[in-house]
């Protein structure tokens, strides 16, 4: 949910054609969720610390800076991990990988 609230914060309410893709799929031992948006990308100088407790990017009283460390820290719980891209103006994809359940 984390990853789909900051997807939508990250597309300026003026851009007419903004756009959220989510894709799954599963590769036998493993399921992969993307969350892609065409909002403004994430700056080249804070991209190493995005998944930091208390780091946010929010005005005062908008953000916690809690969302990605702790989606991070519940991907990692289910052996996971999460990954991003990003280009500065042109949008941001997040990569969650977990292992699937083998019976």
């Amino acid at each position: 949910m984390n990853l789909l609230v900051n997807a939508c914060h990250s597309i300026p309410p003026d851009k007419k054609n903004g756009v959220i893709v989510i894709s799954t799929k599963t590769d036998n031992k493993k399921l992969i969720v993307k969350i892609k948006d065409n909002g403004i990308g994430i700056p080249l100088e804070i991209q190493n610390k995005i998944f930091n407790a208390g780091f946010t990017t929010k005005k005062i009283g908008l953000g916690t800076g809690l969302g990605l460390s702790i989606s991070k820290k519940i991907v990692e719980l289910h052996r996971g991990t999460i990954l991003f891209t990003s280009n500065p103006g042109e949008g941001s994809e997040f990569i969650v990988t977990v292992p699937l359940l083998l019976r």
